[in-house]
């Protein structure tokens, strides 16, 4: 051999493999490339891995002053570097800013539809992988279903995807069933007319809001084209859009209720509520009764109602859609309602029982108010709360227990004149909270805004419960667990948060503000509720 030939030969390396393991290649040797380990990596103790690609970013080898693979390297001389990158004809552009994206329930052709839509002026809004946090995993979340033509034809079809993800789960403290946003209304609405769809869009939309206002645009105009298509259906043929045997008028109230009480939980959820009551009294006068109802329907007007006795426990005023949805002797919990109709019927009962307790003047009216306030608090007491057979779930009964507790709270109030200096009421107070604590932990308190409601309105000024902190541990005061429990149950929930804790807030003031005054700044005739709970909990939502 040549001695040119040897002397090269000398300081060559080993030819390295395109395919070896990852070790070999940082060590720049070659791999035999043996299966399922390399005689390297065997003899070094290594573990042998095969994954040849890594990513390597320009801007992070340069602020580590290294080369960024072979730039700079072919270029001889510094004096033609300039001229050798631009020639002419041709513009020099900056890197472009990058940012992290998600694309949910995507294939390279949905992303080849944005960007065609993009292309072709149309308005393309993409997710921020920070803004979406993940849900946590229950079985009401399922694969994503075809998306129908509808869903296809309207722009900005990823508000549907956070309805699956993000809105369904959050209405269901069930962890073995399904909720019937995700059950009954779902199906209907892939099925149903463009309006629907468009609604719960908007729902969705009003809900992401509430984390990044960039989406309050998107979720009113979809509103806004909701509102125009309905009343445009109904000036055009009034009695066939409301009396259709199609639910589509019920299921668009009951979504639009639920964009109001997410937004902002004032008046005009009531507004739609009583429209629904109007609506459903006129369809069941009209439409002939069937003896295979709805599904959707049904858990429609399930909706309503129950949203009617929930927030009317705050406010006291008069019911809307009366009692004939909650059977007394139905004492199997509702996996949406995470309670039993036998509960709701008592709450119903007791609240009907205050309000007539002002015109009680005599003595016969009295001992009859008596007699029917032991008849709720004995019904109570014997009610037994269980789960459907096949759906034990230990989340959805520590929901109904506190439920119960809250129920036994407002009876004592309401009916009794306790107050949160009541020794019974102090002890059933802790058990809500620590209960709700639970809750939390195991990730389930999606549905247990009632029992934190009537647990911090009756906490006690002057003496307050102790109880962990919940996120250190240490013994604190109750209204500090109140506020950490919010701020959890907005993680985990679709009602309003932030009017829940208005109110709340409120209610503490005013027992605060009253705390030194004439037999506690009782006014006569009312109780501790109606002193100092209903005013400020007007409209208030607490499913």
């Amino acid at each position: 051999m040549p001695a040119i030939d040897a002397h090269k030969g000398k300081g060559r390396s080993t030819p390295r493999s395109q395919s070896g393991c990852s070790n070999c290649r940082r060590s720049k040797v070659k791999c035999d490339e043996k299966q399922p380990v390399c005689t390297r990596c065997l003899r070094k103790d290594l573990h042998c891995s095969r994954n040849p690609l890594t990513l390597k970013w320009e801007a992070e080898y340069h602020a580590r002053g290294l080369a960024f693979g072979r730039t700079g390297v072919w270029r001889k001389h510094s004096s033609t570097k300039e001229a050798r990158r631009c020639t002419a004809g041709q513009t020099s552009l900056a890197t472009p800013s990058i940012s992290q994206w998600s694309f949910l329930n995507t294939d390279s052709s949905t992303l080849q539809h944005l960007l065609d839509q993009g292309a072709a002026g149309s308005e393309v809004v993409l997710m921020p992988a920070r803004n979406v946090k993940v849900f946590r995993s229950t079985p009401s979340i399922r694969p994503a279903p075809s998306v129908s033509p509808i869903v296809s034809n309207l722009e900005q079809g990823f508000f549907f995807d956070y309805y699956i993800n993000q809105i369904c789960p959050r209405t269901n403290p069930s962890q073995v069933s399904q909720s019937p946003f995700s059950s009954v209304i779902l199906p209907y609405c892939i099925s149903g007319p463009p309006a629907v769809i468009k609604a719960l869009m908007a729902l969705a939309a009003c809900h992401w809001a509430q984390q990044d206002s960039r989406y309050a645009v998107h979720a009113l105009r979809l509103k806004a084209q909701v509102v125009a298509d309905f009343r445009r259906r109904i000036a055009s043929d009034n009695q066939a859009f409301l009396l259709s045997p199609d639910p589509e008028v019920l299921v668009l109230i009951m979504l639009l209720c639920l964009y109001e009480i997410v937004d902002h939980c004032d008046r005009r959820w009531i507004v739609h509520l009583q429209g629904a009551k109007d609506i459903i009294l006129l369809r069941r006068q009209q439409l002939p009764q069937t003896t295979d109802p709805n599904p959707v329907s049904e858990f429609v007007e399930l909706f309503f109602a129950f949203q009617d006795v929930m927030g009317r426990t705050a406010c006291a005023k008069a019911d809307l859609f009366g009692s004939s949805y909650w059977p007394e002797d139905d004492s199997t919990i509702n996996d949406w309602m995470g309670c039993s109709p036998s509960l709701v019927s008592i709450l119903f009962a007791t609240m009907d029982l205050s309000r007539n307790r002002r015109n009680v003047v005599s003595t016969s009216e009295e001992l009859t108010f008596c007699a029917r306030a032991s008849n709720l608090q004995r019904r109570l007491d014997n009610l037994i709360q269980r789960p459907a057979v096949g759906r034990e779930d230990e989340i959805l009964c520590i929901v109904a227990e506190c439920k119960k507790l809250s129920c036994q709270i407002y009876i004592q109030c309401a009916l009794h004149g306790a107050d949160p200096s009541t020794p019974s009421i102090k002890a059933t107070v802790k058990k809500i909270l620590k209960g709700l604590s639970s809750l939390v932990a195991k990730g389930g308190a999606s549905h247990a805004m009632w029992p934190l409601f009537v647990a911090a309105v009756e906490l006690d000024p002057l003496d307050d419960v102790i109880l962990p902190d919940l996120y250190t541990g240490i013994d604190t005061h109750g209204r500090r667990v109140v506020l950490q429990l919010l701020t959890e149950m907005a993680k985990t929930s679709v009602s309003s948060i932030s009017r829940t804790r208005a109110v709340i807030e409120g209610v503490w003031e005013r027992r605060d503000f009253y705390l030194h005054g004439t037999n506690g700044g009782r006014k006569s005739g009312l109780n501790d509720w109606e002193q100092y709970v209903v005013p400020g909990s007007d409209a208030l939502s607490l499913v």
